[in-house]
């Protein structure tokens, strides 16, 4: 069977992650992160908005991975993505790595906001 190298063209894919990090590029990367087309930068939870400060306009769809366990995200973290016409999708962290990964590859415009998973 012939499979096809999956192209990425214009974002970065999350390339592994495990206890408390990601590798994305190449680079691994300890903690929550962010990341949205060739925009990669940490993140240190729900009260972190530094990446609205990055052009996100073109964002369609968000994925949010609580970690190990689901979690509720604070309702005004939901209203502040929706004034700003992005869709959160919540998710287990393993669970929105993937989606975001087969979203990408589809050519649609996905951001992922992950809490890394920890075994405690």
């Amino acid at each position: 069977m012939l499979f096809s190298e999956t192209r990425f063209e214009g974002a970065h894919p999350i390339e592994a992650y495990g206890e408390n990090y990601f590798r994305v590029a190449g680079k691994k990367i300890r903690g929550g992160i962010f990341v949205f087309s060739s925009i990669v930068m940490p993140w240190q939870g729900f009260s972190d908005l530094l990446f609205l400060q990055k052009d996100v306009s073109m964002m369609e769809i968000l994925f949010i991975g609580t970690g190990k366990h689901h979690q509720s995200i604070p309702q005004t973290l939901v209203n502040t993505l929706k004034k700003n016409a992005i869709i959160p999708e919540i998710f287990l962290t393993s669970v929105a790595c993937r989606a975001y990964n087969v979203t990408i590859s589809e050519s649609r415009s996905a951001g992922a906001l992950l809490f890394p998973i920890l075994t405690n």
